[in-house]
């Protein structure tokens, strides 16, 4: 099969063109070749132009829309595209959804909230409107979607923007399709637990994943190569935007820009891995600390740590610049990165689709579950994403990096794949569906170890746990109070240092359950002496100490076939503080059962992740440390020891000079030594 353009693209760019033509002066001095010279100087493989901006504003001599009047009819698509061809560049069109212009223009195709108005954000950074494409709009968008494809030859096409941005639209369009498809109103209130809610969730995902459909489709009419990728980022709010898996399957790559910490990059390359149709992903980030500020450049150390971040995740880099409001770009940051991707090029030769990460752990990640039962009650009309736990699973990650667990992303794509873990978390995945079940019994029954906490599996199962009988344990309500404590039951030290005295505390609620007679407690449910936060009635005046312990179990082990699970009733796993980290991580390394995949001594910060190569028969790893507090301290003399899985194995080279390294082959494994890592470090066992 011939190769797709993106499995060997690794260094690519995009510069943002939000530029108004309210002067016009903006965008008089674009000059393409300019443009593509600080491509080439940065080493730039693929550019990502743009056709249109989040203003609705054409780059392009457009049949429908708004040109950009800054241009007077200068079509610097085809000029940039066709330099970049010139140039050897991979050409990527990127196309906005947004439209102020649309949103200005037709009032009728608004996206429109409760109380009957337009979606219009006017903050710093962010001036646009949004439009709803159950009405007009949405043809709207196929036309020009169309028109390009038509006439600019392209590698891929890059869709942003994409999803309900401001939660549930209103609009007489959306009513009137939900009540056609349906026969009913939308309802009244968030309640995850009410069928009539469930299907207004599920038709508003149907509805942008068919949105998403269509331009796939228009777009292949035209130019069936072509790649197309929809902004994958507006997976972090969960059920408010409407993503599903369905949406992200149109896309034949993932992409997505974010802007936090190492354990964020960490944990989303390997999840829009997980979701992907196709690898590698690509790793999107400002040279800017945000998109917000227009020359503050990010430290240089800062931006290669992320790269090689990006490169250690066998994911493709993009770093986003911002063009000046005349249509120039500033050289400057494009020296600055080619210095740092000549550092990373001389690596890509051993990344791409054939590599395959290894992991002990499994981190399971219901798109259908982000979202709260904790919302119920709330009026529709006040809906927002506040409680959606993206930062909760970041946190679970935090944990496995923070304490060398190796660990994968999983999603209901690899149902298939999870005899590849020893351990699978699911955390309060509360709307696992009867699929999701059948397989995970699957996996257990046949010696998988399971970690599950929450609600998990409630949505499916009429009132108790869809997985209950595989848990050992039955749904019995949810605790009044915010603030629980796990409190060890005698003779288990699982959550050593926490005791029947001073039992380990969660500042939220748990949930109520009895176990089965077959099930062993490890810890039970204890509360305050008295109601949190109650000004009169109080044990302290300052802090809300535990009171006894309650007959209700908070953490149970249960046999299931030739597997364990492991139950906790509050989300351990996602608490803030190092203590539970440190209790969370020993109770995986329980389930383990067995030496870990990845054992070191290696500082924190350093994460480490092993690839099979199925073309080179050998493991690869990747070591990359990427501190808090940068430039980074290199760290000296670190000892890794690698699980072999039956592979055989007798040497280790560093590369990519292929620099033979002393190894200590040992049974199954084979050890040696890092004598120095700066940021980041590849290594072949073979």
């Amino acid at each position: 099969m011939q190769p797709k353009w993106f499995e060997h693209s690794f260094r690519r760019n995009l510069v943002d063109m939000h530029i108004a033509d309210s002067d016009p002066r903006f965008m008089r001095a674009y000059d393409p070749v300019h443009y593509v010279d600080n491509l080439v100087r940065a080493g730039i493989d693929t550019a990502i132009v743009y056709a249109g901006n989040c203003l609705g504003l054409c780059f392009w001599p457009t049949r429908v829309g708004q040109m950009h009047r800054g241009l007077d009819g200068r079509d610097i698509l085809r000029e940039v595209t066709d330099e970049c061809r010139r140039r050897d560049l991979k050409v990527v069109v990127y196309f906005n959804i947004w439209s102020r212009w649309a949103y200005d223009t037709h009032p009728e195709w608004r996206y429109v909230n409760a109380a009957g108005k337009g979606h219009l954000v006017e903050t710093q950074g962010q001036r646009y409107g949004l439009c709803c494409p159950n009405t007009a709009y949405g043809p709207y968008v196929l036309q020009q979607v169309a028109d390009l494809a038509e006439h600019y030859a392209m590698d891929g096409f890059w869709v942003d923007m994409i999803g309900w941005f401001a939660g549930p639209c209103f609009c007489a369009a959306c009513q009137a399709r939900y009540r056609d498809e349906t026969g009913a109103a939308f309802p009244a209130q968030v309640d995850w637990l009410d069928p009539a809610f469930d299907q207004f969730q599920t038709r508003r995902e149907a509805w942008f994943a068919g949105f998403a459909r269509d331009i796939r489709a228009t777009l292949h009419r035209h130019q069936p190569a072509a790649s197309i990728t929809f902004q994958a980022a507006s997976w972090s709010l969960g059920w408010y935007l409407g993503v599903s898996p369905e949406l992200f399957a149109q896309s034949d790559y993932l992409a997505g820009d974010f802007y936090g910490d190492p354990i964020e990059q960490s944990y989303v390359c390997k999840l829009l891995e997980a979701l992907a149709t196709h690898r590698p992903v690509e790793f999107m980030t400002s040279r800017c600390p945000t998109l917000a500020e227009h020359t503050t450049m990010k430290p240089r150390e800062l931006l290669e740590a992320q790269a090689f971040a990006a490169m250690a995740n066998n994911a493709a880099f993009v770093f986003i610049d911002a063009m000046n409001p005349d249509g120039t770009v500033e050289p400057a940051p494009y020296v600055v990165m080619g210095d740092i991707l000549a550092r990373t090029r001389v690596y890509e030769q051993y990344l791409g689709p054939h590599l395959t990460r290894l992991a002990d752990v499994g981190l399971y990640t219901d798109l259908r579950s982000l979202a709260s039962l904790q919302d119920a009650g709330t009026p529709l009309a006040d809906a927002s994403p506040r409680r959606v736990p993206a930062r909760s699973l970041q946190r679970v990650a935090a944990t496995l990096v923070r304490h060398h667990l190796t660990y994968d992303v999983v999603t209901r794509r690899q149902l298939g794949e999870l005899a590849r873990f020893r351990v699978v978390i699911l955390p309060d995945a509360f709307r696992l569906d009867v699929e999701e079940a059948a397989a995970l019994r699957e996996y257990v029954a046949a010696g998988g170890r399971l970690y599950v906490s929450g609600d998990t599996s409630l949505a499916a199962g009429n009132g108790d746990f869809l997985l209950g009988d595989m848990l050992g344990v039955r749904r019995a309500g949810r605790t009044a109070w915010e603030i629980t404590f796990l409190s060890p039951t005698p003779g288990h030290s699982e959550l050593s240092p926490a005791t029947t005295g001073a039992p380990l505390e969660l500042n939220e609620g748990m949930t109520l359950v009895e176990a089965d007679a077959d099930a062993e407690v490890l810890a039970h449910l204890a509360l305050p002496y008295t109601p949190p936060f109650d000004a009169q009635v109080y044990a302290s005046a300052i802090s809300n100490p535990p009171g006894p312990a309650s007959e209700h179990p908070a953490l149970v082990r249960h046999a299931y076939g030739q597997g364990v699970t492991l139950y906790c009733a509050g989300r351990l796993e996602s608490a803030p503080h190092e203590a539970h980290a440190t209790v969370f991580a020993r109770l995986i390394r329980g389930l383990l059962n067995g030496p870990d995949l990845v054992q070191t001594d290696a500082p924190r910060a350093v994460e480490i992740m092993v690839y099979a190569d199925d073309h080179a028969r050998c493991l690869l790893v990747c070591l990359l440390n990427f501190q808090r507090d940068l430039p980074n301290i290199p760290v000296h003399h670190i000892e890794v020891s690698v699980g072999l899985g039956g592979r055989p194995a007798s040497t280790v080279t560093c590369l990519p000079d292929d620099v033979p390294v002393p190894a200590r082959v040992q049974g199954d494994r084979v050890a040696f030594t890092v004598e120095r890592l700066e940021t980041f470090a590849m290594y072949r066992i073979a």
